[in-house]
């Protein structure tokens, strides 16, 4: 636990940073939403809050849709995750189907089977 307090206390401190860039500086979608993801799987690892992983989730989902399917879907799978974690199983299995469609088009075989397997619970 102590590795996973220090990983997300390392995140915190990027998010901030990249706050902090104006565009001009380097300020990029693609990175900001990585460092979400990251800090919003942290927190569903963590069970810690999920009103802050949903944060980060809605925010990497911004960062990505439209520009980026495969890291789109990746996080609808964290999405995914949260509203298990919620009991949300009809919410888990929507966002899992959109995922399996994006991996689908993107030709992420492996991530689809896991997708499809996910599933099939």
């Amino acid at each position: 636990m102590g590795d996973a307090a220090g990983e997300r206390k390392e995140l915190k401190r990027a998010w901030e940073e990249v706050l902090g860039l104006r565009e001009e500086q380097g300020r990029d979608a693609y990175n900001e939403g990585r460092i979400l993801m990251e800090l919003a799987r942290l927190a569903l690892e963590a069970e810690r809050d999920l009103e802050e992983a949903a944060e980060c989730i809605e925010e990497a989902l911004a960062c990505f849709r439209g520009t980026h399917r495969r890291r789109t879907a990746d996080v609808l799978c964290l999405r995914a995750d949260l509203h298990e974690a919620q009991g949300d199983s009809a919410g888990a299995d929507a966002d899992l189907r959109e995922a399996a469609e994006l991996y689908r088009l993107d030709d992420r075989i492996a991530d689809l089977h896991r997708v499809n397997r996910r599933l099939r619970r």
